[in-house]
């Protein structure tokens, strides 16, 4: 199969190559976007079920629901990270597909700017690509450091 691009395409075949790029990318974030809404809802479950299982005097079989939970959400959380990474990749590879068309189109029809994407590259701001690693680092080192308090609780409860 040859994956090379036509040594010269038309305008048209440029213009419809744009058009399954965009939709591309499109796909791809809004699977970011999705991954993102799931986890925060796989947390409030898990956050609804943590608030069911205490109680004001924390005793053994609570204890280890706390622990167990706060593993689940640890292990969620890196789950949905690496979820991440990889339709991050995605989009990532759409952006570039999307530079090159867009750079060709601009070069051919003689555009001054013509690139959606060259141009957010440009202005300095937070970005998808910061923000969703960070957000699920905090969320991975809160629910690391609940489960080692429970852990610490647990033990401390059973030795006493």
């Amino acid at each position: 199969m040859n994956t090379q691009p036509a040594p010269n395409p038309t305008t048209d075949e440029l213009f419809k190559a744009l058009e399954h790029a965009r939709g591309l990318f499109i796909y791809h974030a809004g699977q970011r976007l999705q991954g993102i809404r799931f986890y925060f809802i796989a947390l409030a479950a898990l956050g609804g079920v943590f608030a069911a299982s205490q109680s004001t005097t924390p005793n053994t079989p609570q204890l280890f629901a706390g622990l167990i939970i706060a593993i689940l959400a640890f292990v969620l959380t890196i789950i949905f990270l690496l979820l991440d990474r990889r339709n991050e990749e995605l989009v990532h590879n759409n952006e570039n597909s999307i530079t090159e068309i867009e750079t060709t189109i601009t070069n051919r029809l003689g555009f001054k700017s013509f690139g959606s994407i060259a141009a957010g590259e440009n202005a300095k701001r937070l970005t998808y690509s910061v923000l969703a690693p960070a957000m699920f680092i905090f969320f991975g080192v809160l629910s690391f450091i609940a489960a080692a308090f429970y852990a610490f609780q647990l033990c401390a409860s059973v030795a006493s």
